[in-house]
């Protein structure tokens, strides 16, 4: 009987030791990234026009909201956009997906990305912008996180 016990914990240190139990606590998942991004856009008529593109995750989402801020009160700019979900990988960003919309002074932009893969990978947001009608305005980025 000694030497059935005396085996078994001999056996058990060796499965401990060569990780085939594994007793250490398990690594906490990094909190849900959340974050905003300001930069500015161009407009013709009222000068250059604030932008915030802030980002956040919820379970396997991805939330991203737009909002544009100007001087005027009498005059909101509008422009179209293209917005892309981006994951780098092998050295370059590629996109994971994508979603259309508008956003005017007095109308921001909120869409979701829906089931995105947790790769432990950096992720971002480039949007495109035009004017109503066409005419480039420029690409603006969230900033950059890990899911």
């Amino acid at each position: 009987m000694k030497r059935f016990k005396k085996l078994v914990v001999g056996m058990l240190i060796g499965f401990v030791a060569f990780g085939v139990f594994d007793l250490s606590q398990p690594t906490p998942k990094a909190a849900a990234y959340s974050g905003c991004k300001s930069s500015e856009l161009p407009n013709v008529t009222l000068g250059a026009t604030d932008l915030d593109i802030c980002v956040s995750e919820s379970g396997s989402n991805v939330n991203v909201s737009m909002k544009i801020f100007n001087n005027s009160t009498t005059s909101y700019p509008y422009y179209e956009w293209t917005m892309y979900l981006q994951r780098y990988t092998n050295g370059a960003w590629s996109n994971v997906g994508s979603r259309t919309g508008y956003i005017s002074g007095d109308s921001s932009s909120n869409r979701t990305f829906t089931n995105v893969a947790d790769k432990n990978t950096k992720m971002r947001v480039k949007a495109v912008f035009s004017y109503e009608g066409g005419g480039s305005v420029g690409t603006r980025y969230s900033n950059t996180w890990t899911r």
